[in-house]
């Protein structure tokens, strides 16, 4: 933004100091608009916050499915242990010495 041919262009019609703080509250305006979010903006950040939320509902899905298999996991573990030691009793037991 060109303050100086603002201000120029003000002080043609009139006093200078006026013309000079006019052109200083102008440039203030534009760097503050330039500074702010426009509403096509505004709208993108919401769709990736919305596309967020669902990989954040998906993943949550997906942890929640991974703790349910990791439980029946340790379940199906457990019960192979006790095979086990149940394998290990009979072999003793028959084992001929």
């Amino acid at each position: 933004m060109n303050t100086l041919k603002i201000f120029n262009d003000l002080k043609q019609t009139m006093e200078p100091a006026a013309a000079q703080r006019i052109a200083e509250i102008i440039n203030s305006v534009y760097e503050e608009l330039t500074n702010t979010v426009t509403k096509t903006e505004f709208n993108e950040l919401k769709e990736i916050v919305r596309e967020l939320a669902e990989a954040q509902k998906r993943t949550e899905a997906s942890l929640q499915d991974l703790s349910h298999n990791v439980a029946d996991l340790s379940k199906n573990m457990s019960r192979l242990e006790k095979q086990v030691q149940e394998l290990c009793r009979e072999i003793k037991f028959f084992k001929l010495d």
